[in-house]
This record gives C-alpha cells, sequence and structure tokens, in this order.
C-alpha cells in the first residue's frame, strides 16, 4: 500500500533503450511525483546533480559507461542513495561487482509489477525511517528533505524553490 508522503520521493530511472525507458518512467510517474529519466550514464549523473534523487534505479549494460561503473563513481561521494540495478544478462561478474556497493536489489529483466512495487515502497519506507531526512534545528523544528517542507511543531511551512536550496 502506498503512502501519501511516499509520492513525494524523487526517482531516477536510467536506461539507454527508450523503449523500456518510456514504459518504466510512465509505471514509476503513477507511483510518484518527482520521476526523472536519463538515456544514458553521463546523463544521469548530471541528474543526480541537478536533482538529488533518493533512489536510482539503473540498467548495467549501456553505452560509454555501465551502470555499475556510474554507482561505483556516485557511491564514492554518496553513501545514502538507494540503487536497484537491472540487467538482462545473469552474469555473476557483474554480481560479485555490485555486492560492495551496497544495492537495495540486483534484478533481472523482465521486471514485473509484482517484484517491483514491494521493493519501492521497502525503499520508500527506508527513506522516510531514515533520521537523516530530517535535519533538526531545534526539538519541535525541522526541516523535512523528502518533502522539502519545514515543520514547526504540528504546522507545515511550505518554503519556495530559493529557500530550499
Amino acid at each position: 500500500m502506498l503512502k501519501e508522503e511516499y509520492k513525494n520521493l524523487k526517482i531516477l530511472y536510467v536506461e539507454d533503450e527508450e523503449n523500456i525507458r518510456s514504459n518504466a518512467t510512465s509505471y514509476l510517474k503513477r507511483i510518484f511525483t518527482n520521476v526523472y529519466e536519463a538515456k544514458d550514464a553521463f546523463k544521469a549523473m548530471e541528474k543526480i546533480e541537478t536533482f538529488s534523487p533518493h533512489l536510482v534505479i539503473t540498467d548495467i549494460k549501456m553505452p560509454k559507461k555501465n551502470g555499475l561503473d556510474m554507482l561505483q563513481q556516485i557511491r564514492q561521494k554518496d553513501k545514502d542513495t538507494q540503487f536497484i540495478v537491472l540487467t538482462a544478462f545473469t552474469n555473476t561478474n557483474y554480481l560479485l561487482d555490485a555486492i560492495d556497493l551496497h544495492l537495495v536489489k540486483y534484478l533481472t529483466k523482465p521486471i514485473k509489477h509484482e517484484t517491483i512495487f514491494p521493493l519501492l515502497m521497502q525503499c520508500a519506507k527506508k527513506i522516510f525511517d531514515n533520521k537523516n531526512t530530517k535535519k533538526y534545528i531545534c526539538e519541535n523544528c525541522y526541516f523535512d528533505l523528502v518533502n522539502e517542507v519545514l515543520k514547526i511543531e504540528d504546522e507545515i511551512i511550505k518554503l519556495s524553490k530559493n529557500e530550499t536550496l
């Protein structure tokens, strides 16, 4: 079951095959409000810099730079973003390389709703349960990084885009 608060999570889907990417992002947009897409690792890195997604779902085999190399580069700076890696191949070497990158899951394509939806909910729960998503200013005042709102006692204060940067 999708909690209302989960809808604000930022999801990046990285896939070089346009039809797969289009179908997957269409599916994700029915669940989440903030879904971004990239056709390769370089575009994904730009989107990550710009939007700071909470979850990145990436293919491994892509031209120029594969998904695991991209993930390895991201992990040098970012230990918190969650990653789901997709592949059409059951190559053991990829799986072994992926273990050290602290993935949420390594899935083989094709991906079905019954497989991905519970995983997305697991990721969302983990993100919301993570105390790092709330930056406390004082005991009863914090900034919610996921929803980008300031909460003072029980009052939610929406901030402008400039105020949340």
